[in-house]
């Protein structure tokens, strides 16, 4: 009997851990579209170019990540979306992309998703912030060029990044596309590491430039 109680007891436990390790999901779903194919086909690419983290002291999670890399081939799709979403005429759609594409070759974006369980450990934007964010790859370290709190999430948003929930905060992070001394600061394929540094832990998140379904123009890094 008393084996039967320690046994549960433990049990419980360990579902009270997990669930620890969850950050809260207030409100509905993000809004979907009704093209089934292109909803499906969206959904692929934000997983292909979305990683997620967290930074945790034992069992008490600190910090959730989700971060997203803004390829070409994850902001094709992006304005494919808006431009379903809002019925967009093709010449507006095509304007869009173009300033999607400039964008796209004058740095390297992320949309960064942050969800810490204290205010004082999400201070990304801070001058004084204690997070040091920066790409890793073989041929060094690059820093952000800028890192920008965005609005508090709004159905756009939220339609294009789903992970960014209630109590989500939203950053725009750029890295320049090189280094000082002219080298691109990622590959043209392989792995890069984009890291979380600071005094609570780090995380690192892992791209692939070369996954499958990346290739061709539309994926450029």
């Amino acid at each position: 009997m008393r084996r039967t109680v320690i046994c549960c007891g433990l049990a419980l436990a360990l579902t009270g851990c997990q669930s620890m390790r969850t950050p809260p999901r207030v409100g509905p779903p993000a809004p979907r579209v009704a093209d089934d194919e292109a909803e499906e086909r969206y959904a692929q690419t934000l997983a292909r170019w979305t990683r997620r983290a967290e930074v945790y002291d034992r069992f008490d999670s600190l910090a959730f990540f989700a971060v997203t890399f803004l390829s070409m081939e994850f902001r094709v799709e992006k304005v494919a979306r808006l431009a379903l979403f809002q019925a967009m005429p093709e010449a507006e759609a095509q304007a869009m992309l173009e300033l999607e594409r400039v964008q796209h070759e004058a740095s390297h974006e992320f949309l960064l998703g942050v969800h810490a369980n204290e205010r004082r450990f999400d201070d990304f934007a801070s001058r004084d912030s204690i997070w040091r964010v920066a790409i890793v790859t073989e041929r060094g370290e690059a820093l952000p060029a800028s890192l920008v709190r965005l609005r508090k999430a709004d159905p756009e948003m939220r339609a294009l990044y789903p992970y960014l929930e209630s109590f989500w905060t939203a950053y725009l992070v750029k890295f320049p596309r090189a280094f000082p001394d002219g080298t691109p600061v990622l590959p043209e394929s392989g792995k890069f590491t984009l890291r979380f540094s600071s005094p609570l832990g780090k995380a690192a998140l892992v791209f692939a430039l070369d996954a499958p379904g990346a290739g061709g123009e539309r994926a450029r890094p």
